[in-house]
């Protein structure tokens, strides 16, 4: 069973390749989601916990179920 950081660290690399599959910048989806450009790196990075509205304002903007960011 995977730990709590590796699943934080599973799920910020998946929102990295959504963004990046989306041509955003990390600027541009941080301000549509309502976060700094600083923490949207760190959760990408593996380095951020992140709240449930935080989640589900980047699967919305990135365009991918949450199911995708949170699958096992």
């Amino acid at each position: 069973m995977p730990t709590k950081d590796e699943r934080i660290r599973t799920i910020g690399a998946r929102v990295r390749a959504a963004r990046v599959a989306s041509g955003q910048t990390q600027t541009h989806l941080a301000g549509k989601v309502g976060v700094h450009r600083t923490r949207l790196s760190a959760i990408e990075a593996g380095r951020a916990n992140m709240t449930v509205a935080t989640l589900y304002g980047l699967a919305d903007n990135l365009g991918v179920p949450i199911t995708d960011l949170l699958a096992p």
